[in-house]
């Protein structure tokens, strides 16, 4: 509870909004701002400009606000620390200072999570409950006997999980339904500026997922704890962000898993999606017993979610431009890569009339495309370099790095291509050796022939050149 206290206490830095002194007095300690209106809020951090100010108050320096009164005359005390401002510890103010036009008080930053609100003794306890929790973007979890209370804050994984801690099969789900899905969020705070009156927080919205979605879908998320209009930013700009993690998947866990708690964010690896230390956060938890062949094995199940730090990042304001939790490293699957580290070897295979050919082993570095590796395959073609047309020399699994040509004459030069296709049969470029003379090798650093590979702009085929001189 004491680490949900000091992360709701964290100062976070907010656009700076200025504000005119006009006088101070060392009776009450107070300070009067310009207008009719007190826009800060008790807690809030700020910082003074101009000269002739009040003593003993320095320039550059942090203080924070004591709302002291809102309305007609706003006027407020100042504290040297968040913890005196919350107490009432007030700075005495030994003199006014003379009144100058550039006397001004910014406001830089405010406490992460401070609110409050009207609990209603007739609602019911979990609605109360998750009122309370919306102030800090939190929720309440029961585990273990005790509640446990997370707010709105990453809390970086402790633990390392991969698919070696799985005794069942996996359930992946990549995408949410229209239904639950938002791109804008919108609501109402309450708020002391407002006279303890709901109004509209600006709402936050985000253009790349507008267009993901094609079409402007909002959310309503009112704030009854909320005070602050930029906290009510913050809280709604994590509401959308965590819907956005649309990757959820269940399993069975061995017991490595039963440290872990419903809330906890873990690293998570699994080759064949392309999830390399990928977090997710632990949304359900439960034990349960699973068959293995007549004898009970305890297991712990678990749904996870998808989540990433950048969740809960808050840059004044500035909308999200790109996935902050991408789905999986693993390559585009429309997209397949030229074959690389081609290499040709001939042998001597003497017949049964005495007659030389010559087979070639054709090798390659293995794909580092995934759907290539794992359903894919290569096609390898081959004709002699005055004729017109390439012939087939076969095909084989992705996971295979080489192959024959057989029966190729002596003292000839060829023409040998490859390709790569992934397990969506999209192609790759051809990557090419020219003019390899039959009973000899090659390897990328021959002098002797020539390499190309192919690159495709708008749909039209270039060739690119490397020999030996600007072979990389």
């Amino acid at each position: 509870m004491i680490e949900t206290i000091d992360i709701c206490d964290e100062i976070v830095s907010v656009t700076d909004a200025t504000y005119k002194v006009s006088s101070a007095n060392t009776t009450t300690d107070t300070i009067t701002l310009s207008g009719d209106t007190l826009f800060l809020q008790t807690g809030d951090r700020v910082r003074f400009t101009g000269s002739n100010l009040p003593s003993p108050i320095v320039v550059g320096t942090s203080y924070y606000v004591i709302a002291y009164q809102r309305n007609v005359t706003p006027r407020i005390q100042i504290a040297t620390t968040l913890a005196n401002a919350m107490t009432g510890t007030v700075i005495n103010i030994t003199s006014a200072g003379t009144a100058s036009t550039n006397r001004r008080i910014v406001k830089t930053g405010e406490p992460r999570y401070h609110g409050g609100g009207v609990i209603k003794t007739s609602a019911e306890l979990g609605r109360n409950l998750s009122e309370i929790m919306s102030g800090m973007g939190g929720r309440c979890i029961f585990a273990g006997g005790k509640y446990r209370v997370l707010t709105g804050v990453f809390y970086a994984p402790q633990y390392y999980f991969s698919e070696k801690d799985i005794v069942s099969g996996i359930s992946v789900t990549t995408k949410k339904s229209k239904q639950n899905r938002f791109n804008r969020v919108k609501g109402i705070f309450t708020s002391p500026v407002n006279n303890g009156n709901p109004s509209d927080y600006p709402i936050v919205k985000n253009a790349l997922y507008e267009s993901e979605d094609g079409e402007v879908i909002e959310r309503d998320l009112t704030l009854p704890f909320t005070q602050r209009a930029s906290t009510a930013q913050r809280i709604a700009k994590m509401e959308l962000e965590r819907q956005r993690q649309e990757i959820v998947f269940s399993a069975s866990f061995n017991l490595k898993a039963f440290k872990i708690m419903a809330g906890d964010n873990i690293y998570f690896t699994f080759a064949k999606y392309g999830w390399v230390n990928k977090v997710f956060e632990v949304i359900e938890w439960s034990l349960g017993i699973e068959d293995n062949d007549g004898i009970p094995l305890p297991v712990v199940n678990m749904v996870l979610q998808e989540n990433a730090s950048s969740v809960y990042d808050w840059n004044n304001g500035e909308e999200t431009t790109f996935d902050p939790a991408p789905n999986t490293i693993l390559p585009n699957p429309f997209t397949v890569e030229p074959v690389t580290g081609l290499s040709l070897n001939s042998f001597l295979v003497d017949t049964q009339s005495g007659d030389k050919t010559y087979k070639v082993l054709v090798s390659w570095i293995p794909h580092n495309n995934q759907f290539v590796r794992h359903g894919g395959f290569y096609e390898l073609e081959y004709k002699q370099t005055t004729e017109e047309y390439y012939k087939s020399s076969g095909k084989v699994d992705g996971d295979i790095n080489q192959m024959d040509i057989p029966q190729l004459q002596p003292d000839v030069t060829y023409d040998i291509r490859i390709r790569a296709f992934n397990n969506l049969r999209v192609a790759s470029p051809y990557t090419y050796i020219y003019n390899f003379l039959v009973g000899t090798s090659a390897t990328s650093d021959n002098e002797d022939w020539e390499y190309r590979t192919e690159t495709r702009h708008n749909n039209d085929w270039e060739t690119d050149t490397l020999t030996s001189e600007n072979w990389e």
